[in-house]
Formats: C-alpha cells, sequence, structure tokens
C-alpha cells in the first residue's frame, strides 16, 4: 500500500520434513495492525495456497496456530485437520552459553 508492505506470509515445502506427501507449511502470516479485518489474511492465505497447488504441492499444513491467534480464525475458516500440537519455549543466553 503506498509502496510499504502491508502484510506477509511465510511459508517452505514440507516435503520429506513432515509427511512423505508434497506438503507446504505455511508459517507466519501477519497483516499490518492498521489493515486487519479487511480480508487480507484471507487474501494472503488463498494467493500462497494457490501459488503451492500450481507448483505441484497437494497438502497445506498451517504451522504455529494459537487458539488465541488472529491467525487461527483464518485457518479455521478451511475446515482443517489438526496433525499436532506443540509448545515453544524460551531461554535466556548469558555469556554464550544456556547453562
Amino acid at each position: 500500500y503506498n509502496n510499504k508492505i502491508i502484510g506477509f506470509m511465510l511459508g517452505f515445502s514440507g516435503l520429506n520434513a513432515i509427511s512423505n506427501e508434497k506438503s507446504f507449511v505455511m508459517k507466519t502470516i501477519a497483516v499490518n495492525s492498521n489493515f486487519r479485518g479487511l480480508g487480507l489474511g484471507t487474501e494472503l492465505y488463498q494467493r500462497v495456497a494457490n501459488i503451492a497447488y500450481n507448483n505441484g504441492f497437494n497438502k497445506l499444513i498451517g504451522a504455529l496456530i494459537h487458539e488465541d491467534n488472529v491467525s487461527y480464525k483464518l485457518t479455521k475458516k478451511y475446515s482443517p485437520i489438526v496433525i499436532s500440537e506443540y509448545a515453544l519455549y524460551t531461554k535466556e543466553v548469558q555469556n554464550g552459553s544456556i547453562w
């Protein structure tokens, strides 16, 4: 919008990383807070899905979706099947060591 990025989606090939199928992992989606609620997330999701399909991917995997996150609402529109659940953790690094 006016030569500024207002949204993006990060994804990668999941071939052999997650399943034996040619899957595409939709990892992260973000829309500038000033432009949320306008359907841009849905548009990004659909465009990336079409690009993946046109490049031979037969499965989409939505990763890092938390039920309190807006991206969950977007993904839920497409009636996904939950294949895995996990949590992320953090650890401070001090003096180049985690110990």
